[in-house]
């Protein structure tokens, strides 16, 4: 089925929009295994021509010009959140296969659209959860998958790191091209990453909610629960308020033991009731993340992998390692809904606090 629109072993990706995450995206394609950069795009002419001399490869002069004469068969677009849909749709029209960045859109009922239209076209429409091929979470998603500690009962979640003034001064700190703050941003990959580990989640209720004193509508702190359809609860926080705090952190309440994991730093903890604790901190990957971000700040072995099982999935080819699975358009359809029902709950709080200057606001709490 998919395997037919590929041209050779090797696929041929254009990166549409080359600011921070589209050149880690481009580097990430260069290192691939059966994977070369066609070429990029960007909405400035000056960025793409610059990051085309960097990359090695062709710089498009317009979107669809990028998508349709580059001959690619993949589609990476890592632009805006706003522009998501539209060149989502371009790409699927011009039969590409496409990897968008999180969020798939920002607006739900469109993303559940786009997964159904590639998956009628028989065209890969991957959501770019890079977080899933963190080697500790694929350690905890690889107990859970063996039953080793049992269920999960109970988890604990936090990410976020603040962004710096020029990345929040551009279009992340613009809601109409972002569609919010740390939530859509940081907070759609811990969705997903709980989805990945505890199961589907159900209704999800708004705890508390900041915003940019200086950004209308961007949230800078956002904390919420639920409950998965497995039955585990769950507290989560995305915040940009803590730069001590590591980027990523989540605790794992198993009915045989507890699961702690860590992202810059590195770290992992397994803990069965009764055994001794297992530790890694992960070196491999630290001096991975080393080496590559010589080549672009920030690129690291995640988005590597997440390619590689791109690819395979692309060519219809059984996965060697097969110890997490990449998000799928559904997936992505699937956290932009539950993203989009905190972003309601956190906007109606907003409107109240607004009309009521000075008294108490009611908060919705978990039962």
């Amino acid at each position: 089925m998919a395997q037919s629109r590929t041209r050779s072993d090797t696929l041929r990706a254009v990166v549409l929009g080359v600011g921070g995450q589209g050149l880690r995206r481009a580097q990430a394609i260069r290192l691939a295994r059966g994977w070369s950069l066609a070429g990029v795009y960007d909405a400035d002419p000056a960025r793409a021509a610059a990051a085309a001399r960097k990359l090695g490869c062709e710089s498009w002069p317009d979107e669809a010009t990028a998508i349709v004469g580059s001959a690619a068969d993949v589609v990476v677009v890592a632009t805006p959140p706003a522009a998501h849909d539209r060149q989502i749709e371009s790409a699927l029209h011009a039969h590409r296969h496409v990897l968008c960045e999180k969020p798939m859109t920002i607006h739900a009922d469109t993303a559940s659209f786009l997964a159904h239209d590639a998956e009628r076209r028989g065209l890969v429409l991957a959501t770019g959860f890079n977080h899933r091929f963190y080697s500790p979470v694929i350690q905890v998603i690889e107990c859970v998958r063996s039953n080793r500690l049992g269920q999960i009962c109970h988890v604990e979640a936090a990410i976020g790191h603040p962004p710096d003034d020029a990345t929040l001064n551009g279009w992340l700190g613009d809601r109409g091209r972002s569609g919010g703050g740390v939530l859509i941003d940081n907070g759609s990959h811990l969705v997903d990453l709980i989805r990945s580990t505890a199961g589907e989640l159900g209704p999800v209720k708004l705890e508390d909610a900041r915003w940019h004193e200086r950004k209308p509508g961007i949230d800078t702190y956002l904390k919420f629960c639920g409950e998965s359809g497995t039955g585990a609860t769950l507290r989560a926080e995305c915040s940009w308020e803590h730069p001590e705090r590591p980027y990523l952190a989540m605790e794992f309440v198993f009915e045989k033991g507890v699961a702690r994991i860590s992202a810059f730093p590195w770290k992992s903890e397994f803990v069965e009731y009764g055994k001794p604790r297992t530790a890694n901190g992960h070196l491999r990957d630290r001096i991975a993340a080393k080496w590559l971000g010589f080549r672009a700040p920030g690129l690291e072995s995640s988005l590597v992998r997440e390619l590689e099982a791109i690819r395979q999935a692309i060519r219809g080819e059984a996965r060697a390692d097969a110890s997490t699975d990449f998000g799928t358009a559904h997936d992505g359809a699937r956290v932009a809904e539950i993203v989009e029902s905190l972003r309601n709950q956190a906007d109606a709080v907003m409107e109240d606090r607004q009309r009521s200057i000075g008294q108490a606001v009611p908060r919705s709490r978990c039962a």
